[in-house]
């Protein structure tokens, strides 16, 4: 491609570009400045700075992408089966061990109160669908029947995740080389954000395992044009992968739908109907017939699950000026709870402050449109204090400087009725300590934030695509993780990163195939 054509091509994304560095680099001024900012002439001034942010961020975006343009990802020699499996199995005993190290560390894993009702379920019987079934089901009750054993639990989940990573490494082995294979494995199991949340058996962990999944079959399909999904069982696979996303955690759906809809413009029609009819019928199977049978009962409190933000903004402003809520709105937060609580323990961000000792019945009982209500009113009568709750909870997932460092969590044990106790070796347990806290005082600590990961792939995705040769179709194979990411911030009730584990593994593929521009197809691939 000329200068000239590559310049017309840098052009509209590094305005895309510009927006996205500025506006969050301002989101990050903003809330630590808010405290100060007061009056027109605050106003004006950070205006002015906000105006210099986006010039500076224009530049900077022109820099990025014209250096991002020149990493070159090129297609290796096809792998003949032996090899592929010697290198799959290496990758996977490689994770494993790694994995397994870190869970002697935290035996028999970590446990949260979560953890503990899923376990419950799993040796009564009783379902709840307040934690996604399909997990319980195949996370606890499975090695729970097997081996009789909490640590099973772990050891199980630690498995399934090594064979994932085992699967992406080796075929980002086949398709971007050595190199590109093992820095992402590395990036992936030797972190220790991404180790300490493989601890718990939550739904975060099993829907980042199956996003993963996804991900790197999306990347195969998108290298061999869709000869790879011409298979019945690859398809199969694939619409285990995408329903088991779409089911492991309630909001998966904003990561499956994005996916099936991008594979439908890089794969054979007929194939791509085959694939959306196995995963509709999946899907129904497990809802209904299964569900049934299973006498699964529906949880309440679903408000409160969906109106996390607006929560979180009507609580910082019956913090910092109760006077500007009208008489229903305080009525209706005074009943979840009292005003003293909000002056002494709400935290700006984080109705998970509050929530936990709060009446979140009184949530319910209000409804969704009345807390939206409320919360329209306070941007009007209160946008300092409003906008700042907002900013402050939904930079928890794009913020990149550290002003919002996400909750990862470090494995412990809840109190239980089953008398379950840390059985920690407590050697490996302080080498894990040091490593964490050398990695978390070094610049490899942003690896942990949600944002880095999404500022990587976006700024990937803009610098590779050309919109006019079909690049909003490229644009689509991206998209499910980003939807999944800005869709679930707006579900957020405090700064907790379990819930985008998934970007924690699956963004060094997702980063290739943003990379990945001209695939050179060898239909060999496809007998992978």
């Amino acid at each position: 491609m000329k200068a000239k054509n590559i310049a017309k091509t840098r052009q509209p994304n590094q305005f895309l570009l510009t927006f996205y560095i500025g506006t969050i680099s301002n989101i990050s001024i903003f809330l630590l400045t808010s405290n100060y900012l007061s009056g027109v002439a605050s106003a004006i001034g950070f205006i002015f700075l906000s105006i210099i942010i986006y010039i500076l961020s224009f530049f900077l975006s022109g820099i990025i992408i014209k250096k991002t343009q020149k990493i070159s990802i090129k297609s290796p020699a096809v792998l003949t089966r032996k090899k592929y499996l010697q290198i799959f199995s290496l990758f996977f005993f490689i994770s494993f061990l790694i994995a397994f190290l870190w869970f002697l560390a935290y035996n028999p894993g970590g446990f949260s109160p979560d953890s503990v009702n899923q376990y419950t379920q799993a040796i009564s019987g009783n379902y709840n669908d307040w934690h996604p079934v399909l997990h319980t089901l195949l996370f606890f009750t499975v090695p729970i029947s097997i081996f009789h054993n909490i640590a099973a639990i772990v050891i199980y989940q630690i498995i399934f995740f090594s064979l994932a990573v085992a699967y992406t490494a080796t075929t980002i082995y086949e398709v971007a080389g050595k190199k590109w294979s093992i820095i992402s494995f590395v990036f992936i199991t030797l972190n220790p954000w991404a180790l300490n949340q493989l601890m718990f058996p939550w739904k975060d962990i099993a829907f980042g395992i199956a996003a993963l999944l996804v991900s790197t079959i999306t990347l195969k399909i998108y290298v061999t044009k869709g000869t790879w999904a011409k298979k019945i069982s690859h398809l199969i696979f694939l619409a285990v992968a995408i329903i088991f996303a779409a089911i492991f955690r309630h909001n998966g759906i904003l990561f499956a739908v994005p996916a099936i809809i991008g594979l439908f413009f890089f794969m054979d029609r007929k194939n791509w109907l085959i694939f959306f009819g196995i995963s509709a019928s999946l899907f129904f199977v497990i809802k209904v017939p299964l569900y049934s049978t299973l006498n699964v009962t529906q949880p309440g409190h679903r408000v409160c699950e969906t109106v996390g933000v607006p929560m979180t903004i009507l609580a910082n402003v019956a913090k910092e000026n109760p006077s500007s809520l009208d008489e229903e709105a305080k009525n209706f937060l005074y009943s979840v709870a009292p005003a003293e609580e909000y002056k002494k323990n709400y935290k700006v961000g984080n109705f998970n402050s509050i929530k936990f000792t709060s009446n979140i019945s009184a949530i319910d009982e209000a409804g969704a449109f009345n807390v939206l209500k409320y919360t329209a009113n306070a941007f009007v009568n209160s946008p300092r204090a409003s906008l700042t709750a907002f900013l402050k909870i939904t930079s928890t997932t794009y913020a990149v400087d550290g002003s919002a460092l996400p909750y990862w969590g470090t494995p412990g044990i809840a109190n239980n009725p089953y008398d379950f106790k840390p059985q920690n070796n407590e050697i490996i347990k302080s080498g894990a300590k040091i490593y964490f806290t050398i990695f978390n005082n070094s610049i490899l600590k942003y690896t942990g934030f949600i944002g880095f990961s999404i500022l990587v792939i976006i700024i990937a995705a803009l610098s590779k695509n050309r919109w006019k040769n079909g690049g909003w179709k490229k644009m689509l194979l991206i998209s499910p993780i980003l939807f999944y990411d800005f869709g679930t911030m707006l579900l957020l009730t405090g700064p907790e990163a379990r819930f985008f584990y998934a970007n924690l593994i699956s963004f060094p593929v997702i980063t290739i195939l943003a990379l990945k521009t001209f695939p050179k197809i060898n239909k060999k691939v496809s007998k992978k």
